[in-house]
C-alpha cells in the first residue's frame, strides 16, 4: 500500500484503511491531548470531510483541533480534548458556517428564505405557496419580487446549500410538483432567528 503523505488520503484508500491511518496518525501526533474516545471521534469527524463534497478536508481538520481545544479548555475545564469536546466543536464549527451562508445572501433568496422560514408551520407548502409569501415578505421590504422561474433557481440553490429541504412528488396526470420545508435539524432554526432580528 502506498501513498503520499504531502498529498493527503490516496482515493483507492477504503474507509477502513483511511480511520486506521488516521488513528495512527492523530495517535501519535496528538495522543497527550487526546482520550481515546476522542481520537475515535476525531477520525469519524475527519472521515466525513474526507467524502464531503464542499468543505475541504484539511481546513476543517484544522478547524476541528483548534475549536475542540478551546472548547475543553475554556468550557469543559479539561486539560485534553475529549469526546465531547469534538462534538460539541463540530457542532460550533457547524452553526458557524450556516451563520455565514445567511449572511451572505443577497436581498432576494434572503427575502425568499423567510419566506420559507414563516411557511414552515404549513407541512411541504409547495413553489407556489411559498411564492405567495415570498411576494408579500418582497412587499414589506421594498423589494420587487422574481418571476416563479427565478424563484424556482433560487429555491434549488438553497436546497443545496442545505438551507432548507425539497422533494418531488408525483400528482399523476398533473405532473410532479415540489415540495418545500425548513430543514429538520433544530439548530438550523435557532441560528435563523437569532440572524433575522438582524436582518429584518
Amino acid at each position: 500500500m502506498t501513498f503520499a503523505i504531502h498529498r493527503g488520503f490516496s482515493p483507492q484508500l477504503s474507509a477502513t484503511v483511511a480511520k486506521l491511518c488516521l488513528v495512527c496518525f492523530i495517535s501519535l501526533i496528538l495522543r497527550p491531548a487526546l482520550s481515546s474516545a476522542g481520537i475515535q471521534t476525531l477520525c469519524r469527524r475527519l472521515l466525513a470531510a474526507l467524502t464531503a463534497q464542499g468543505w475541504g478536508s484539511a481546513r476543517y481538520a484544522l478547524d476541528l483541533f483548534k475549536e475542540a481545544g478551546t472548547v475543553s479548555d475554556e468550557k469543559l475545564k479539561k486539560d485534553h480534548i475529549t469526546e465531547e469536546a469534538v462534538d460539541k466543536a463540530h457542532d460550533l464549527i457547524e452553526e458557524s458556517n450556516i451563520e455565514d451562508q445567511i449572511s451572505d445572501l443577497p436581498p432576494q433568496p434572503l427575502a425568499l428564505l423567510e419566506a420559507i422560514y414563516r411557511k414552515r408551520i404549513e407541512k411541504n407548502p409547495s413553489t407556489g405557496d411559498v411564492y405567495a409569501a415570498y411576494e408579500g415578505v418582497c412587499s414589506e421590504a421594498g423589494l420587487e419580487p422574481f418571476s416563479l422561474r427565478k424563484v424556482s433557481d433560487i429555491i434549488t440553490e438553497l436546497d443545496s446549500a442545505e438551507l432548507i429541504s425539497c422533494r418531488l412528488v408525483s400528482k399523476g396526470r398533473y405532473g410532479r410538483t415540489r415540495l418545500i420545508s425548513w430543514p429538520s435539524y433544530s439548530s438550523m432554526e435557532r441560528i435563523y432567528e437569532r440572524k433575522r432580528e438582524e436582518l429584518f
